[in-house]
């Protein structure tokens, strides 16, 4: 957010008014003429012309995305060091000991690993341990990997001892901590779920993809824990390795033009067969009128509304399916139950301190 308020610019015959604010509204083009007391342009042009910090976002894409990204993992780290600088040093001031005794302690402690690991992983990188190393000889190749694993086994278990230091730490995140970059996504497309819900659940999916379709029952256990509290928006990402997931995501939009998307997409998930025979034998199980399905899988304007979403999926960063966007924030991959409950519980915390 910009929070200082920029002069009067005259450059090239362009009289430029740069104002406070990012915008999430229009685009420059059909966005008029804000009154003074407007405060989300970031530049008028011309007096007419309106851009938004959101535009400048959308027009960096990508790679605005990931700077990002990589800024909030650098600061995440620092973070969590610091917590754990902190927490070492109350510890050690509980036992009477320096840090640098306590860190001595919780990493000294043996670590047991047996032969069969060692074998194992002889078996599996001996050579290019030893070529790493070069070590001369099994037992020698064998020394250099118990080291190893031996140090791999202390660091798990000095890493276990800070998760108990904060697992008995009161830690009071403020103002919702360091949040992620977000992205914007569109919540077009079809929909379930109270349209003022105050979590909004974008899924790029691909219909033959496994792991979208185990997701489902995610999705399905989440609306019952979640009621009233979550809207699910379904995005086309069909995947370049699916041969029939185009099909069946073009079949999905001719459903929802007869207005019964979810319960085709249910049948979808559920069938292995996603031929265009099968395509129309569904349309036909759940009443759909044949010829008006038809009609729709072979014109050009489905087609096309399926390349949008893969368009939008691609500045979302989104590249693999499932994806998730949950209020702006990136759940990439198969998420688990638990996972999109912590983003749930996370997201409805920080609008309630917001007090929305």
């Amino acid at each position: 957010m910009r929070h200082c308020i920029f002069s009067l610019l005259v450059l090239a015959g362009l009289t430029l008014v740069v104002l406070t604010q990012a915008a999430k509204s229009q685009s420059p083009s059909t966005r008029s003429t804000p009154s003074p007391h407007q405060t989300d342009a970031v530049v008028i042009v011309n007096g007419s012309r309106v851009i938004t910090e959101e535009d400048v976002d959308v027009a960096a894409g990508r790679e605005l995305y990931l700077l990002q990204e990589r800024i909030y993992t650098l600061r995440q780290k620092a973070l969590d060091s610091l917590i754990d600088k902190i927490l070492l040093e109350q510890e050690a001031n509980t036992r009477g000991i320096t840090v640098e005794e306590l860190v001595r302690r919780l990493t000294s402690e043996k670590a047991d690993v047996s032969d069969a690991e060692v074998d194992r992983e002889y078996a599996e990188h001996g050579s290019a341990v030893a070529l790493a190393h070069g070590t001369h000889g099994v037992e020698d190749t064998k020394r250099v990997i118990r080291s190893d694993l031996e140090n791999k086994a202390k660091a798990q278990k000095y890493r276990a001892a800070l998760g108990e230091l904060r697992a008995k730490a009161r830690i009071d995140v403020l103002s919702g901590g360091l949040e992620p970059p977000r992205v914007s996504v569109s919540d077009s497309g079809p929909s379930k779920g109270a349209k003022d819900a105050p979590i909004t659940i974008i899924e790029f999916s691909d219909f033959q993809c496994p792991f979208c379709r185990q997701s489902q029952a995610v999705l399905d256990h989440l609306f019952k824990t979640y009621p009233d509290k979550i809207r699910l928006v379904f995005k086309q990402l069909p995947g370049p390795a699916h041969p029939q997931a185009l099909g069946a995501a073009e079949a999905s939009l001719c459903a929802d033009a007869q207005g019964k998307f979810w319960i085709y997409h249910d049948k979808l998930f559920a069938s292995d067969d996603l031929s265009r025979s099968a395509l129309v034998a569904y349309a036909g199980q759940i009443q759909l009128n044949r010829e008006e399905f038809e009609k729709c899988l072979d014109s050009e304007g489905v087609h096309q509304a399926v390349l949008k979403d893969v368009q939008e999926a691609r500045k979302a960063d989104a590249h693999a399916t499932p994806t998730f966007v949950v209020n702006g924030q990136v759940l990439s991959g198969f998420t688990d139950l638990v996972g999109f409950e912590q983003q749930i519980d996370l997201q409805l915390t920080r609008l309630g301190r917001k007090g929305q």
